[in-house]
């Protein structure tokens, strides 16, 4: 069903530069693979072809650990994954765990970069809430924050992914310590 979704969307909002299209599939990161085409979805339902149920999906997870890459403010870090191995063909889903000690997580950009080209904004730097009330959006460190990403779909997994991380604001600094990508499809 997601792949027919994405398959038969529209194009939302025509004007939006951030459209762009691989794997015959356009995709804009405030819209997703754009509005749902009730019709053209079913139109398209009529002649799919099953990937398959959920026995034959596949997995490959690979894991980075004690990486401790300094954040300093205004300057990119990147750390790479070989999925060479992976024997997902099509990729259905990505989920990327990432833990990074920060005073202030709000500053941190997280983007993942796929072997074909393609980028999920992951995280976005953000304002935090400062008032001490526990709320989930009071900006402490990562710690095994899970993202999870359709924007690959249908995209080979196989190849160099890469994690990119940005402190944005200046005055804090910080460790990334680790990430771990997993990645779901046929």
């Amino acid at each position: 069903v997601r792949l027919i979704l994405a398959y038969s969307a529209r194009r939302n909002d025509t004007t939006d530069p951030g459209w762009t299209s691989h794997f015959n599939l356009d995709f804009n990161p405030k819209y997703g693979f754009g509005a749902v085409d009730a019709a053209a979805a079913v139109t398209l339902a009529r002649n799919w072809t099953s990937v398959g149920g959920t026995a034959d999906l596949r997995s490959c997870t690979y894991s980075r650990t004690g990486l401790a890459l300094a954040l300093d403010d205004n300057a990119p870090v990147t750390d790479a994954i070989d999925a060479s191995a992976c024997q997902v063909g099509r990729i259905e889903f990505v989920e990327v765990r990432f833990s990074a000690t920060h005073s202030y997580a709000g500053d941190l950009r997280v983007d993942l970069l796929s072997p074909a080209g393609l980028t999920s904004l992951l995280a976005n730097e953000r304002v935090c809430n400062t008032d001490g009330d526990n709320v989930a959006d009071d900006c402490g460190s990562y710690d095994d924050w899970a993202f999870g990403s359709v924007r690959h779909l249908d995209e080979p997994s196989a190849g160099q992914w890469q994690l990119r991380v940005l402190d944005a604001q200046a005055g804090d600094t910080g460790i990334w310590n680790s990430w771990t990508m997993t990645i779901w499809g046929r």
